[in-house]
């Protein structure tokens, strides 16, 4: 997951997406490729929402991409459960067949209101298969084939490469705790002046040494 102007971009990396056939022996011919996760939402039934967006394909047809929250028709929304799915609600996206990469856009509006600085829990993306379609499944049940091991993730306040304040440094831009600045040292200050201090040390020794060498050349030579 990552932070895009209007919402989180997600991006699912697959094994192969060369074909978006799925065979009936998995349990039925709709491809589907989703993840859910969760908020945390104190004072709501269960205190916490859950989300899911995915991508589907009939027939190894063209995808469809779609968020929503996985309610159980007939039953409120405080009593969720995990396998009421729907694509009603369509969104942005895309998939490559050739690097098998699937990114969708989720939009904050789709996320209540929840958007930056929001930590999502126990994002899990899985495979799966379904008869007909999720449209047509009023039930939302299907086949788990495959599935990541969950993860929180933190929805960044600002942009990467965004600034906190005018002229700060960029924030999101990657840059590790500990790495090097890029500066020079008389630049950044580093260790521009212990050094300075050793090299003065230095030639005043130097100095020193060579003034007393001078001194005892100069003694006539009957008082050694």
């Amino acid at each position: 997951m990552t932070r895009d102007p209007a919402g989180v971009r997600l991006t699912m990396r697959l094994k192969s997406l060369s074909s978006l056939q799925v065979t009936p022996t998995a349990g039925g011919t709709t491809g589907e490729w989703l993840t859910t996760f969760t908020t945390y939402d104190p004072g709501h039934p269960g205190n916490g929402v859950i989300y899911y967006a995915g991508m589907q394909s009939v027939l190894g047809g063209a995808p469809t991409f779609f968020v929503g929250q996985p309610v159980a028709a007939g039953l409120p929304a405080g009593l969720q459960v995990t396998d009421a799915f729907s694509t009603a609600t369509p969104v942005p996206g895309s998939y490559d067949p050739a690097s098998g990469v699937i990114t969708i856009h989720i939009p904050f509006a789709d996320l209540g209101t929840h958007g930056p600085k929001t930590k999502l829990y126990s994002v899990t993306s899985f495979t799966a298969t379904t008869s007909g379609s999720l449209a047509g499944n009023p039930d939302g049940i299907f086949n788990v084939t495959d599935s990541t091991t969950p993860y929180d993730y933190v929805v960044p306040s600002l942009l990467p490469g965004a600034s906190s304040h005018p002229g700060g440094s960029p924030v999101g831009s990657g840059t590790r705790s500990g790495s090097p600045s890029g500066g020079t040292l008389a630049l950044t200050g580093g260790l521009g002046a212990p050094l300075l201090a050793l090299l003065v040390l230095i030639l005043a020794l130097l100095a020193r040494a060579l003034l007393g060498l001078g001194h005892r050349r100069s003694r006539p030579w009957g008082r050694f």
